[in-house]
């Protein structure tokens, strides 16, 4: 373990060399940061191999999972938030497309009658006009036949 020591005026415990071990701080990782207490002569083969770490130990991975669940609750706060403020928007869009649809309808129901209005009527003037046609037809024959008849009359009394 890579280690620096910190000078203090505090005296860590003794060692199995019977020096007081002094206090360093870990360079590595996943304890970078801790303070322990260690053999001054780690380094050497003749170490006593005395080791004790002076804060209790941390939860590395626990704590990160804190932090990042405080995250999560941070961002599942805006998106509940920004969830509200859609449905709610899709509500008043939701009414408006309705007023929309009905006016719509509405519209569209009075063109029909207005169109159904207009045909019927047009078909009623066309078969009043039909029905005076035939019967101008008819009067024109019957005025043909009248000629005819009479012409023919005449021819037979002459």
């Amino acid at each position: 373990m890579s280690s620096t020591s910190t000078n203090s005026r505090f005296q860590g415990p003794c060692c199995g060399c019977g020096v007081p071990a002094p206090l360093r701080s870990s360079n590595q990782d996943p304890n970078r940061g801790r303070r322990f207490f260690g053999c001054i002569n780690y380094k050497q083969p003749t170490a006593c191999g005395f080791f004790l770490w002076l804060d209790p130990e941390r939860d590395m991975e626990k704590e990160l999972i804190q932090a990042e669940n405080q995250v999560l609750k941070r961002e599942v706060q805006a998106l509940t938030k920004k969830n509200e403020k859609l449905r709610k928007k899709y509500k008043e869009a939701e009414a408006k497309v309705s007023g929309y649809h009905k006016i719509f309808f509405g519209v569209l129901v009075v063109f029909l009658v207005l169109w159904l209005a207009t045909t019927s009527n047009s078909s009623s003037e066309q078969q009043q006009r039909l029905t005076a046609a035939a019967s101008n037809n008819r009067s024109e024959q019957q005025q043909q036949r009248a000629t005819t008849a009479a012409s023919n009359s005449e021819q037979q009394q002459q």
